[in-house]
């Protein structure tokens, strides 16, 4: 995640504190690198907001999850953060 200290849209002046960034691996292109973290915390969030489901990622839920679309880059994670923490998930493919 990316602060600015003026604020503002240009990426390329973009400041990042060191505790919150990793080294690129070299096989990774730029965009490829950027574009991770979006759909692991998109998943992360989707799951912790679910309220209505019950679910929680303490290891202890009962809960079934059926993850559609868990082909793309959102679902991936989402199942592998299910996997980890609920019951049984499920992972429906086009």
């Amino acid at each position: 995640m990316f602060f600015t200290q003026k604020g503002g849209s240009l990426a390329e002046f973009a400041i990042a504190i060191p505790k919150f960034t990793v080294k690129r691996p070299e096989g990774v292109s730029a965009i490829d690198g950027c574009s991770l973290p979006v759909a692991g915390m998109s998943a992360l969030q989707a799951i912790r907001n679910s309220n209505g489901a019950g679910i929680k990622l303490d290891g202890a839920s009962k809960a079934n999850l059926l993850i559609t679309a868990a082909s793309g880059g959102v679902g991936t994670y989402a199942l592998q953060v299910s996997i980890s923490s609920i019951q049984a998930a499920f992972g429906a493919f086009h």
